[in-house]
């Protein structure tokens, strides 16, 4: 499928957002030489991702991606970063991704109240050793929940939790 040699991670609902994910994920201290972080929004919004890189000054190439959409890449503070963008309902395609080694989410939980399976299909693609962050849910699957500030959530209930291998 042409996946990085570094972690694989999954952001669905991202909506315009990359910058939150990556400041997330240095603040807990998650660092790779190089990434894939596959965005997924309803809408096809890639062009404001772009943007929101551009005005920050992160130059960005775009890439022809295997089988979803668009890809572009860049450095993200000497990581490099691999990022394709599926358009189209996660609840739906979720089965047909590769699995993945980090799954994060944020302000998700109306999006998946009509999907009970969800949570578990999430717990399932993710890798032995793999971490899931969440504002909201999770709690009933089997992970080694680590301390975080949940004050940082939407609906307090902030959790990182890493997959048993």
């Amino acid at each position: 499928m042409g996946w990085s040699k570094g972690p694989v991670i999954l952001y669905p609902g991202c909506g315009a957002d990359i910058l939150y994910l990556l400041l997330f994920l240095e603040k807990i201290g998650y660092f790779f030489q190089e990434a894939e972080i596959i965005l997924n929004d309803i809408d096809n919004i890639f062009n404001l991702i772009k943007t929101s890189l551009d005005d920050l000054g992160i130059g960005f190439v775009d890439e022809k991606s295997a089988g979803y959409g668009e890809k572009i890449s860049f450095y993200w503070k000497e990581q490099l970063i691999h990022l394709p963008f599926i358009s189209g309902n996660i609840f739906e395609l979720l089965v047909h991704l590769p699995s993945f080694d980090l799954y994060f989410e944020r302000a998700f939980r109306l999006m998946k109240e009509d999907h009970f399976e969800y949570e578990f299909q999430v717990f399932r693609k993710l890798n032995p050793g793999g971490i899931l962050i969440s504002d909201s849910g999770y709690a009933q699957l089997p992970l080694k929940k680590t301390d975080i500030n949940k004050k940082i959530s939407s609906y307090g209930e902030m959790m990182v939790g890493i997959k048993n291998k």
